[in-house]
């Protein structure tokens, strides 16, 4: 049997569209997943405008899947005292898109593509051999590829296994989440500050997604009952809104973040997504920064892959200049997400950028970019606004 090209453990947004890339730049590839089609987990489930780019990048039509979303316009932030603030994306809109339906689009792609074999419900073990170089064992079948991508997420065992070196700073945050039925009442990212946790709502299709992110060392949930209801019972600005809705599948909660991976490589293996490290949920941006990464393999993995003899592994130096390239785009999400992470541990602190950014929403819609990616955070405009702002009655 030939060997392939590469190979790809992970079958979520990550894993999936690597393995799209690679594909459809003529490598043979084998993505695998040990969880059945669709792959489900915890997810905030927002889709800025730059990951609705990316998914373009790779060949995705944005009409696609929007027809399986619901557009998100921007973000909007609500304190305890009844301060808000609102940001319009500049451009394009977002896209809020259930994760089971954004795989079942990315698998349905997949699957045409001739050079991409996809095998579900089969764990993948990768290891390395005597000589340093990976291998990867699935469905009762060997492969040594050129190249081993883990896309297998927060937890990878890909990356244990291979020996990635992985730093845990915090063990502190965690999240839930749970879709209610009914017609969304928002076409923002909705984001509400609480003392101990925050809670973000996304318009999605049939529902809405409420995703609760908590510090479990201020905040207990009560055992027995969905994290997602004990929390939102104590934001009045938002539980009058699902009050009458009913929960259309079971929470699912993940966790703790703040996962750093210095090196996301090593000889013939490259991490990406969630696998390569991960700060927290607050800013949204996990699937859309997986997306970018994978989007940026085309330019700088997979002209190396094709210059790599058969039955040798990639040149190293091609993983460092995509680890390098992907934590340079990646730079100013990872700053804003820890400062607001911080910020929200101080109420008086919300309380007071809150009202500062609703003073002035294009710095809001500034930061929204930087976020993204799309501008330097130190090209800030001029703002005109009142510090601390009374919320209006």
């Amino acid at each position: 049997m030939t060997e392939p090209d590469v190979v790809v453990i992970g079958g979520g947004p990550a894993g999936l569209a690597a393995a799209i890339v690679c594909a459809t730049h003529g490598l043979t590839t084998r993505m695998v997943e040990r969880h059945p089609s669709p792959v489900d987990k915890p997810c905030g489930e927002g889709l800025l405008p730059n990951g609705v780019a990316a998914l373009a990048r790779i060949g995705i039509e944005a009409e696609l899947v929007a027809a399986h979303a619901q557009a998100i316009v921007g973000i909007r932030y609500h304190t305890p005292q009844g301060r808000m603030a609102e940001a319009s994306f500049e451009g394009p809109t977002g896209l809020g898109i259930r994760r089971t339906d954004l795989s079942r689009v990315l698998f349905a792609h997949a699957r045409t593509l001739p050079g991409l074999a996809v095998v579900t419900g089969e764990a993948a073990v990768a290891a390395v051999d005597d000589s340093g170089r990976p291998r990867v064992r699935a469905a009762g079948t060997t492969y040594r590829p050129k190249l081993v991508i883990g896309a297998d997420g927060l937890h990878s065992r890909t990356r244990d296994s291979v020996g990635i070196a992985v730093e845990r700073r915090g063990h502190s945050r965690w999240g839930c989440r749970q879709h209610f039925d009914g017609e969304p009442w928002t076409d923002h990212v909705e984001v509400y500050f609480a003392r101990g946790f925050e809670v973000y709502v996304t318009p999605v299709a049939r529902g809405v997604n409420v995703a609760v992110l908590w510090d479990t060392r201020v905040v207990h949930p009560p055992a027995g009952r969905s994290p997602v209801a004990s929390l939102v019972a104590q934001v009045p600005a938002l539980a009058p809104q699902l009050i009458r809705r009913a929960p259309s599948d079971p929470a699912r909660a993940g966790g703790p973040f703040d996962v750093r991976v210095r090196r996301p490589w090593r000889l013939g293996v490259l991490l990406i997504g969630d696998a390569a490290g991960y700060v927290d949920a607050l800013t949204g941006e996990g699937v859309g920064v997986a997306l970018e990464q994978a989007a940026l393999l085309s330019s700088t993995v997979v002209p190396a892959l094709r210059r790599t003899p058969h039955g040798a592994v990639i040149d190293s130096d091609a993983l460092a200049r995509f680890a390098q390239a992907a934590r340079s785009r990646s730079r100013s999400n990872r700053l804003l997400t820890r400062v607001l992470v911080r910020i929200a541990q101080h109420p008086a602190l919300v309380e007071g950028i809150v009202g500062a950014l609703a003073s002035s929403p294009t710095l809001f819609a500034h930061l929204l970019d930087v976020n993204m990616g799309r501008r330097k955070i130190w090209r800030v405009p001029l703002p005109s606004f009142t510090f601390g702002e009374e919320p209006s009655r």
